[in-house]
């Protein structure tokens, strides 16, 4: 047993050199199971899940390890670390001297003993002046100036927009960012309850529940929703998640879907639904919080990707198991749209994940099967057979429209992957050909999912205009096209582009060009050199640029929808 110990030890240490951390806490978690009293085991995972910002396990794993040993100075340093990162200074520094005290008894150092010593005495310097900074955190702010020189951000401008929206029936990207913009106003609006007392060697939170339900349902209504205006707003979230965890005796964070579904079947047997659903709600809206948190903060997109795999597989097996019980006791975490909308965040994650490691074939399959998954899903539980009453305009929206045009965007974004390997690969032209036509079709079918105002709706097809020259379609397929992102971006502009800041420089310069592009062409079908019916004058566009200085924030009246 010491030997396959030793062996799971060492390869997990190889494993973590190359920054894999999931894979080297799975594999101390097997040694662990083999030797429950090993403190260097514990210390080990502790730093893979500071690493993964797992901050709440990786405590745990410190404690553990200086409960199995005392004497561990490694162990305390860990956990010292870990609360530092957790903004925790007063604890952090009586881990730190605890190591410090320890290091200073042995007789005779060794050089890492040295090293380690002089590490924590550095790090309890700079926790102590830390510590003495003013404490008031300041809280996350939802008001923004309104001035020329910034304009309106999407939700401002969206809650300007509805009324005008909701008279006259308009289908607009207005409602799922508005309502998204709710959910997160009161989750932050209760976050500031949150507090933290320093009782001896302990800390004690209190907290209203909650704030992890409206925060998790913000970024599933709408991601681009959550902004991060409070520096502590990380920080404060990891503490809110400890205490509604405590408040409802979670299960342990990392559990896979079989011990999770294990420990949800002896709860309910013990206490019932009116206990069991708030504990899988606060587990699932972890998940959803950690994946969707290290995506934007860490860009570890391996471990938010298993952590969505593994709530998404829990509430499919969860809703078979559960079919027949009430929605009032099994909660809405078992709904379609709220599992559809954990889906959707699994989708982005493997786009993200694609984004770094774009000709990852295993990926670039992943993401097309599980978007043609979503798809069938939409097809088959459409929002009438969903018997689920729409508490808000923007929730169709959200749940729906928003999820299969991402669907379809990702399945394009397959096709166009899998041409650009082939040429590179020199495939059959004909293989290549089908790959981009089909890249077309779908971005070109994504956009006609999406209100004509929301962001995506040009882009998406200005990355269908892309693939039209190796499609080989006609010109008039062309300009509708352009005329199309043309009459979208007034729209789109007075929601999302009315800050300077807010789009992404690329996009700017893609419009200005593709504009050009489609003046241009309109001259030469007025010069009768190209005609509607006729190929598209490709080589004609060659060197016209998109180079912008940025357009001037809109007026006040332009602001009006």
């Amino acid at each position: 047993m010491a030997d396959e110990v030793k062996r799971l030890k060492d390869k997990g240490n190889a494993f973590f050199v190359k920054k894999d951390y999931i894979k080297t806490a799975s594999l101390y978690s097997d040694a662990i199971l083999l030797d429950e009293n090993n403190a260097i085991l514990y210390a080990n995972r502790a730093a893979c899940r500071l690493a993964l910002a797992d901050y709440m396990n990786a405590l745990d794993d410190a404690k553990k390890a200086t409960e199995i040993n005392p004497s561990y100075a490694k162990g305390w340093s860990r956990g010292a670390a870990i609360l530092e990162a957790m903004d925790e200074y007063l604890s952090a520094g009586k881990r730190y001297q605890k190591a410090i005290d320890i290091l200073s008894s042995i007789q005779s150092p060794t050089e890492i003993e040295l090293k380690l010593k002089r590490e924590c005495e550095d790090k309890f310097s700079y926790v102590c002046q830390a510590a003495q900074r003013p404490k008031d955190i300041p809280e996350a702010s939802t008001t923004f100036s309104l001035d020329d020189s910034e304009g309106m951000t999407p939700w401002q401008a969206a809650l300007v927009a509805i009324p005008e929206l909701v008279a006259s029936n308009t289908f607009s990207s207005a409602f799922s960012i508005h309502f998204a913009d709710v959910d997160f106003t009161h989750g932050l609006k209760d976050l500031k309850f949150m507090q933290r007392t320093e009782v001896g060697d302990k800390t004690q939170t209190r907290c209203r529940t909650g704030v992890l339900r409206d925060i998790s349902n913000a970024i599933m209504r709408d991601s681009r929703e959550f902004r991060m205006e409070d520096p502590h707003l990380l920080i404060r979230l990891t503490h809110q998640i400890e205490c509604e965890r405590n408040a409802w005796k979670g299960f342990p964070f990392v559990s896979g879907p079989e011990a999770l579904q294990k420990m949800a079947m002896e709860r309910l047997k013990k206490e019932g639904w009116y206990n069991l659903r708030p504990v899988l709600s606060v587990h699932v809206r972890h998940s959803i919080m950690m994946a969707f948190l290290t995506h934007k903060v860490t860009s570890n997109y391996v471990f938010g990707i298993e952590l969505v795999r593994n709530a998404l597989n829990f509430l499919t097996w969860g809703r078979k198991v559960w079919k027949n019980v009430p929605r009032d006791n099994r909660g809405t975490i078992f709904d379609i749209p709220f599992r559809r909308g954990v889906w959707n965040l699994y989708l982005d994650l493997l786009m993200a994940a694609l984004g770094t490691d774009g000709r990852n074939i295993s990926l670039l399959e992943t993401l097309f099967e599980e978007a043609e998954a979503v798809i069938k899903d939409i097809d088959e539980n459409t929002l009438e057979a969903c018997s689920v009453e729409l508490p808000d305009p923007g929730y169709a929206l959200s749940f729906f429209s928003n999820i299969t045009a991402n669907a379809h965007a990702s399945k394009a974004f397959y096709h166009a992957t899998m041409g650009r390997i082939g040429q590179d690969g020199h495939e059959n032209p004909k293989t290549i050909e089908g790959h981009f036509k089909s890249a077309m079709n779908l971005y070109i079918q994504a956009a006609d999912y999406l209100p004509e105002d929301d962001e995506n709706h040009p882009w998406f097809l200005s990355c269908a205009y892309n693939f039209m020259e190796s499609s080989n379609v006609p010109a008039s397929r062309v300009m509708k096209v352009l005329e199309r992102i043309r009459l979208a971006l007034p729209k789109m502009e007075k929601i999302w582009w009315q800050n300077a800041r807010a789009p992404k420089p690329t996009w700017r310069s893609t419009y200005a060009r593709l504009m050009k592009i489609e003046e241009h062409a309109k001259s030469l079908i007025a010069e009768k050199i190209m005609t509607l019916k006729g190929p598209f004058a490709w080589k004609a566009m060659e060197g016209i640029s998109g180079e912008v200085s940025g357009p001037p924030p809109m007026s006040k009246e332009e602001r009006k929808i």
